[in-house]
């Protein structure tokens, strides 16, 4: 799936940038976006999983909730990335994008097939990331 990005956002994320080392950099703009992304790809994998957007009262008494985040080091193409993992609290969250007991993102990248394979939930149908 290809997106377009919007020019404006593109501005925003580059305003104040002033050499390349501001974009290239370990805590360049590359590394916090793919970060950023992950994260935000990951809390999607969490409320499809749980059923329910954080904050929503429907969550409330279901028997599983959010729990917080764990840690985590995995390693790209272009160096190691410190992750923030979302939990829940029955402990049956595995999300797709990072690997409970990995550390690689090009796992997943180099095997689409058992990736695609792994996204089918119970009823036979496709999780979304976000």
């Amino acid at each position: 799936m290809t997106r377009e990005i919007k020019p404006e956002l593109l501005d925003e994320l580059l305003s104040g940038l002033s050499k390349p080392e501001d974009l290239l950099c370990d805590a360049g703009l590359f590394r916090q976006l793919k970060k950023a992304l992950m994260e935000r790809a990951l809390g999607g994998e969490l409320t499809h999983h749980l059923g329910y957007e954080k904050g929503d009262p429907v969550g409330r008494g279901s028997g599983n909730s959010r729990n917080g985040h764990s840690s985590k080091t995995v390693l790209g193409e272009d160096g190691e990335i410190d992750l923030s993992i979302p939990r829940d609290r029955a402990g049956t969250f595995e999300p797709q994008l990072v690997l409970l007991h990995g550390r690689s993102l090009a796992y997943r990248l180099q095997e689409p097939k058992k990736f695609h394979s792994n996204r089918m939930n119970k009823s036979g149908g496709r999780k979304t990331l976000v």
